[in-house]
């Protein structure tokens, strides 16, 4: 990390700088409450300003990659913060920039504690030996550190924490340094606890992460249809890692309005990422539907995702058409026919006729290309 000195000195300097990308394995956190502190200054000052020195600009966003990795709720609370800010610097023309911006994403949207509400046994161990790691570095922490720092703004960070490990705030350093025996206290319990703890407390982080994927998506779309390869290829990293990862309904209704753009590419990369949406929410380690006792609210949202779907078709372009199509025919698929009919039976004659209709004009293009996984890939 630059220091704060050293930022002054940069602009004449910086324009035959170098930098390096580091791998994700190799992002280590904060080792001091200082560090931390001066890096939230200097992510406040740099990234909000498009023409700031590129190279604290370069510095910020890999402390945002730090935590993202780290502090998961401090990344939240401070992204969402400069998030209106942050997308300009995706489409930088410093690539440089652009790329680590993108590459911040990608690793944010392939972070499951965002997005996945139950975790198996073997994450949660993997969890679990994680914090008694940070556990450990948090009292080192907490025991070399003989100053107190204050900041208000992460005083609404820790509200409603009550375990240091997963905040590692100022107020909460300060706290753990003026009374040890909370430290000895808080050792004693269950770490399974606490993560649980953790990660509910995340969910009510839901609309912050939603609004933070309406601002950025449509800049990493734009990136993904770039004539540089090599942002391309973040881009397209980063929405594989939307599709994959987050099993987001939310995400996959947002990203199905990105589907409307006169750019071919744009739309059909936004297509792409809701069909793999749609695959992860379907999926065998997804609760987003219990195939066996399907609920109210299941029933809902296919019919929402249904509803998405005539909406494209209705905007009586054949390329828009051709993709709710597609779609409808993979919900078809991997719903089965039985749940699909019960769904399609609570929707309006006008309605009803439209989903026959797609499911015709569906069946043509399997004839056509001899078979249904040919028609979902076809382009024509």
């Amino acid at each position: 990390m630059i220091s704060e000195n050293s930022y002054n000195n940069l602009e004449e300097i910086n324009q035959n700088t170098k930098v390096s990308y580091l791998d994700y394995s190799e992002l280590s956190d904060f080792d001091t409450s200082n560090e931390l502190i001066l890096a939230l200054k200097n992510i406040k000052i740099y990234l909000t300003d498009v023409n700031a020195d590129w190279v604290c600009q370069f510095e910020s966003i890999n402390d945002l990659r730090k935590l993202n990795k780290y502090q998961p709720k401090i990344f939240l609370e401070t992204f969402h913060e400069i998030s209106a800010d942050f997308v300009k610097l995706i489409i930088s023309i410093r690539s440089n920039i652009a790329k680590l911006c993108l590459i911040l994403l990608k690793e944010f949207f392939a972070n499951r504690i965002y997005f996945v509400k139950n975790f198996s046994n073997e994450n949660n161990n993997i969890k679990i030996s994680n914090l008694k790691q940070n556990f450990s570095n948090t009292k080192n922490l907490a025991s070399s550190n003989s100053k107190s720092c204050k900041n208000p703004r992460f005083s609404e960070l820790s509200s409603n924490s009550n375990f240091a490990v997963f905040d590692k705030t100022v107020d909460n350093i300060n706290i753990q340094i003026n009374k040890n025996s909370r430290i000895s206290e808080q050792s004693n319990f269950s770490l399974q606890e606490n993560f649980n703890n953790y990660y509910v407390d995340l969910i009510s982080y839901s609309n912050t992460i939603n609004s933070i994927f309406d601002i950025v998506i449509p800049y990493v779309l734009q990136q993904s249809c770039t004539m540089k390869a090599f942002l391309k290829e973040e881009a397209n990293k980063c929405l594989e890692n939307v599709s994959i990862f987050t099993q987001s309904f939310v995400f996959l209704k947002k990203i199905n309005l990105q589907i409307n753009n006169k750019n071919s590419s744009y739309s059909e990369n936004a297509f792409l990422t809701a069909m793999g949406l749609l695959d992860s929410l379907f999926s065998q380690n997804s609760d987003f539907l219990d195939f066996n006792n399907p609920t109210n609210k299941s029933l809902q949202n296919i019919k929402e995702i249904m509803e998405i779907n005539i909406r494209l078709f209705n905007l009586k372009k054949d390329v828009y058409a051709k993709k709710a199509i597609k779609m409808l025919a993979q919900l078809k698929l991997k719903i089965g026919d039985e749940l699909f009919e019960i769904v399609k039976s609570n929707f309006d004659n006008v309605s009803k006729n439209t989903i026959d209709n797609m499911i015709k004009e569906g069946n043509k293009g399997i004839k056509t290309n001899g078979n249904f996984k040919e028609f979902l890939k076809s382009k024509k």
